[in-house]
Parts: C-alpha cells; structure tokens; sequence
C-alpha cells in the first residue's frame, strides 16, 4: 500500500519530481541579489586585494552563466523552450558589472602605485570584454595601458636625462 501512495505522489508531481535533482539549476552564488551585494562592495571599497577578489568573482560568475547558456543551447529548440526556466528578467548586464569592478580593481591598484598589477589587470579587461556592448570598458582600460606605458617612459627619460 505505501509503494502505491509513494507511486501516485509522483505521478502526480509529474516533472515538477525531476526538478528537485536537476544538476543545471543556477547555484546560490549565481542569483542576481548576490551578485549586486559583491558589484557594490567592489564599488565601495577601497582595498586593491579585496576589488581583485570582487572582480575575479564576479567573473567567475559570469563564465558559469555564460557556461550555463552554452550547455542550454546544445538542445533541440522544442525541448529546450519545454524544459527552459523562464527568462531572468535583470535590470543590469553582468558581464558590465564584472567588467566595470575589474576595471575599478585596476583603477585603484594604479592609485596604490602598483603599475605592473593594474597592467595585468587592464589587460584583462581589453581581452576578455572584447564585445560591442563592451567597447566603454575597452576603450578605458586601453587608455589607463596608455597612461602607465607614457609614464614608465617619462621615467626612464628622467633617468637618461639626468646621467652626466
């Protein structure tokens, strides 16, 4: 008798059942609430280290969904817009968020006197936002990788200079 009641609760979840073991779900750290509370504390501190870590997560999180959109299209389009949540509606892009915090992370390390991280991390940026709707945080990073080069060569000038 239990069998049959254990049987009939799941016929009558129908795929709702399934949902509860389904491995492609977003996980907790991909919900947009977390990803605004990390985009405003990168955006509000001040410490180099703690921007990096922001922005690595960040873009961490934007390759999973990224990752996560990829695995979606490999279906048939009927079964994917069967079994497809519906569309997340946000009021910001992600991928900018991750690239407006990496570009801060930079910013700020350039501040700090850290020349050769905040040239890795404007590196970063030129070739990992290299899409149209990115083209701002490009161009930023380009022109702050423009500013460190003129001033490592305003330095060695000073220093040629100044040699008898």
């Amino acid at each position: 008798m239990r069998w049959q009641a254990c049987i009939t609760a799941v016929l009558l979840s129908g795929c709702q059942a399934i949902q509860a073991f389904d491995e492609s779900r977003t996980p907790d750290e991909l919900t947009f609430v977390k990803m605004w509370n990390r985009y405003t504390h990168c955006r509000s501190s001040t410490e180099v280290n703690q921007m990096w870590q922001d922005a690595q997560q960040l873009n961490r999180t934007v390759r999973l969904l990224d990752h996560a959109a990829h695995a979606a299209r490999l279906l048939p389009d009927t079964l994917e817009q069967t079994l497809a949540d519906p569309p997340s509606r946000l009021a910001v892009d992600p991928k900018a968020m991750a690239a407006a915090c990496t570009l801060l992370a930079g910013q700020a390390a350039q501040n700090q006197g850290h020349r050769q991280f905040a040239a890795e991390v404007f590196s970063f940026v030129a070739s990992h936002f290299s899409q149209p709707r990115y083209a701002y945080y490009q161009q930023q990073a380009r022109m702050a990788l423009d500013q460190i080069d003129s001033s490592v060569t305003e330095q060695v000038a000073m220093t040629i200079d100044r040699q008898p």
